[in-house]
């Protein structure tokens, strides 16, 4: 048999990636097998095995394809915008990325809904961790540096800011993510919901230190 070329190799990588995708939704980490992704990808199971070999170095992988192209934390750290502008851009580059990539916003529902907490999946529950906590970190310094440059109160509570600004924004997705929406008109239903956000964060006494 002929060797494959990189490109059929590439090929055969992205049709498992895409077929744990769809798995890994339906049936959970846990419950998935990588008899299961080969079925869905149309490949054997030695196929499966001959790129990864067991079901959490395809799980990352998975995760790792979906994030590459992500220059979320280019938005972070523009020139000549102030801190609360890049943490505005960030929110909404992130929230442009998750309604217009299938592969980013399949394997975030992955993350949050249907990676159990299990041994098995402590790698995955780990890359999740770390993500979420370089979110954190980011967004902390942008608050701080807002609060140092006059744009926030000085007096501002920047850990509840960062939770507030988190859940209302998470909030306000999660429910236009029932809806019929295109992704232009999602961006246009959260834009503003981010601003008033914003806005409350520099006006609300409930917001400051006590």
């Amino acid at each position: 048999m002929a060797r494959k070329t990189p490109e059929e190799s590439q090929k055969t990588r992205d049709a498992i990636l895409d077929a744990a995708e769809v798995v890994f939704l339906k049936k959970g980490v846990t419950h998935a097998s990588m008899a299961d992704i080969a079925e869905q990808a149309g490949v054997s199971r030695g196929a499966v095995y001959g790129h990864y070999k067991n079901k959490m170095e395809l799980g990352l992988a998975m995760c790792q394809r979906a994030f590459e192209a992500d220059d979320y934390w280019k938005e972070g750290k523009a020139v000549n915008v102030s801190p609360l502008e890049r943490l505005r851009r960030q929110h909404l580059f992130h929230m442009k990325q998750y309604c217009e990539s299938d592969t980013q916003r399949r394997v975030l529902e992955i993350l949050y809904t249907r990676c159990e907490r299990t041994p098995e999946n402590d790698e995955m529950l780990r890359l999740k961790e770390q993500f979420e906590k370089e979110c954190e970190d980011d967004h902390m310094l942008l608050l701080n540096e807002a609060v140092s440059s006059g744009e926030l109160p000085r007096d501002l509570d920047v850990g509840l800011a960062f939770a507030f600004l988190n859940t209302m924004v998470c909030g306000q997705c999660s429910l236009l993510m029932c809806k019929e929406m295109t992704p232009e008109e999602f961006m246009l239903a959260l834009e503003p919901f981010l601003d008033a956000s914003l806005d409350a964060m520099r006006h609300s006494p409930a917001l400051r230190k006590r």
